[in-house]
């Protein structure tokens, strides 16, 4: 089974091992320095993603809107709207924290996490924010209810897909090929735990994925 990549875990648990590395003769600020080279290469990803999902969604917005039926899209726009408020949360609870203890004075890691989620936001990947069972047991924990509202969102969403006629599915996969392409710019490396996802599943977070990116205005 895939590990989970969690950096929220690390950045949290750390604090412990730099107040030992304080009395070592080693300082927070000291540690802090190895995500200073992840930062400077984070911000060029993270332009990088940001131009390529800014083309994919310039050239196929209005595809998008040929696809999908009234009702789909409304549903689409729903579970975004679900999982932009998710991140959100996301970012102000670890932003919160980051003002406790020896967490004040590792500016580096924090923008590396910021980096991270600020790429969830602008490229949606909804298992690993809204589904993966690891948000279940992770702070910030995400609210059972907002998951299950999350996932009947899913549900209803691959269901009018399935009902789509041939040539709009295969429109369908020639624009998740191109989604998959721009989200290469800046890969997601956090709560990827998708070991008992099965191939259908994961095939269906990406395409709704790239709907929730190209429903966006």
């Amino acid at each position: 089974m895939k590990k989970t990549l969690l950096t929220v875990l690390l950045f949290c648990q750390c604090t412990f091992g730099f107040a030992q590395s304080e009395q070592n003769g080693i300082t927070v600020y000291d540690r802090d320095s190895i995500w200073k080279t992840d930062v400077e290469t984070g911000m060029d990803l993270f332009a990088n993603l940001r131009k390529s999902l800014l083309r994919f969604h310039g050239e196929n917005h209005d595809k998008m809107l040929t696809l999908l039926d009234t009702t789909a899209f409304r549903l689409v726009r729903e579970l975004d709207m679900l999982y932009q408020d998710e991140v959100l949360e996301y970012k102000n609870w670890f932003t919160r924290n980051a003002l406790t203890g020896n967490r004040k004075k590792q500016g580096y890691s924090y923008l590396d996490m910021m980096l991270k989620l600020d790429a969830f936001f602008f490229c949606p990947d909804m298992y690993a924010v809204v589904i993966s069972s690891a948000r279940l047991n992770t702070h910030p924990k995400i609210d059972m209810e907002k998951r299950n509202a999350a996932q009947a969102l899913f549900v209803a969403i691959m269901d009018r897909l399935n009902s789509l006629g041939f040539a709009k599915k295969d429109e369908m996969l020639r624009l998740l090929e191109k989604f998959r392409k721009a989200g290469q710019a800046m890969p997601h490396t956090l709560n990827q735990d998708t070991g008992l996802v099965t191939e259908e599943d994961r095939y269906g977070f990406r395409l709704v994925d790239m709907l929730l990116c190209l429903s966006r205005d």
